[in-house]
């Protein structure tokens, strides 16, 4: 995301500078990026037509304007779109109705989250992929004071994908949308409705990097595949299981491994694998460095904060930090704090 704001900026910067070309290719390479989210294609199209009426290459600005306005998901740049064709007096075209594609679809679905607008959202998902969805509503950090939200399962694991590459293959009206992050690819199926991509069910999950060795202690493969993080094995009742992005996740033989939390719905918790998992990871460790004890200190103490939003995020840095947190969340455990000590024994599964 970093790269590609990047590039944004060079291009609009290198409009400045008059230099046309390369405003032209940088605003390009963030359009044809397989990772980049709708808004951010449709930006640099805008900003790549832009530059290349100032080259005076009508045609190829008519083409990226007319783009974002039939096919753009935000509305207002399908309108700034259309106001360039206006000027520059090129007709739109007869119709305006969105090219949906699986990609764009599941680019989709992130927008609607951040708009609040999480029934839409869960729409576009169904099926056996919708039971996952749903049990994982207690992995998302919790407000105190607020009511779970229905998309809390969807938008956690949109957050744990986000910045995923995308790849498509179309069959009809049926397709695959593989996702490719931190060594894992899941590979979604969608259909059409007509009116939009259904993302139901997995039809595989593979683990881009070497695999533990077969030989291996069972915790400790999980945790070898998990990376350093593994504190919870769960299992999918009756269906397939999907790793949700590449933050110390990962299926080892059906069992999703992934930081911790509560789980509600269609999930069973392995009280054994907890135990193992734990007890694997605290023995494979390395202790903390001094920086690193310095930041698990301090998001302890974020632990006991009267601010909601706070608590969370320092929670949810915990979890992602693993089991070379575990030392010092241990220090913790009776601290004076109740609601500091609370957490902390929630955290080390207790």
């Amino acid at each position: 995301m970093l790269a590609l704001a990047t590039n944004l900026q060079g291009s609009v910067e290198a409009v400045g500078r008059l230099d046309f070309e390369r405003a032209a290719a940088l605003a390009g390479s963030v359009a044809e990026a397989t990772n980049a989210p709708p808004h951010l294609v449709e930006a640099s199209r805008i900003l790549r037509a832009r530059a290349n009426l100032r080259a005076g290459r009508t045609p190829e600005a008519a083409k990226d304007l007319e783009w974002v306005r039939a096919n753009g998901v935000s509305d207002g740049l399908r309108a700034e779109a259309a106001g360039e064709m206006k000027k520059i007096g090129v007709a739109p075209g007869r119709s305006s109705r969105i090219v949906r594609t699986p990609r764009r679809e599941w680019s989709a679905i992130g927008i609607l989250l951040a708009r609040g607008e999480e029934e839409a959202a869960l729409q576009r998902v169904q099926g056996p992929l919708r039971r996952i969805v749903d049990a994982c509503r207690g992995l998302a950090p919790v407000v105190a004071g607020e009511a779970p939200r229905v998309g809390a399962g969807l938008a956690w694991i949109m957050n744990e994908w986000q910045g995923a590459k995308l790849a498509e293959t179309l069959e009809g009206d049926t397709a695959t949308l593989a996702l490719d992050r931190n060594g894992l690819r899941a590979t979604l199926a969608a259909r059409s409705t007509g009116d939009m991509w259904i993302f139901h069910d997995i039809v595989s999950l593979e683990r881009l990097e070497d695999a533990a060795p077969a030989d291996a202690p069972p915790a400790a493969a999980a945790v070898a595949a998990a990376g350093p993080n593994a504190q919870i094995a769960i299992q999918i009742a009756g269906g397939n299981a999907m790793a949700f992005g590449g933050g110390g996740i990962a299926v080892i033989n059906g069992q999703v491994i992934h930081l911790g939390g509560d789980v509600a719905g269609d999930v069973r918790i392995r009280v054994d694998s907890v135990q193992a998992a734990q007890a694997a990871a605290l023995t494979n460790a390395p202790p903390p460095t001094e920086a690193q004890r310095g930041e698990i200190e301090a998001l302890i103490k974020d632990l006991g904060s009267a601010q909601a939003v706070t608590r969370a995020a320092a929670r949810t840095r915990l979890r992602q930090m693993g089991p070379s947190a575990y030392g010092v969340l241990k220090e913790h455990r009776a601290d004076a704090d109740v609601e500091i000590a609370t957490t902390v024994r929630e955290l080390l599964g207790e």
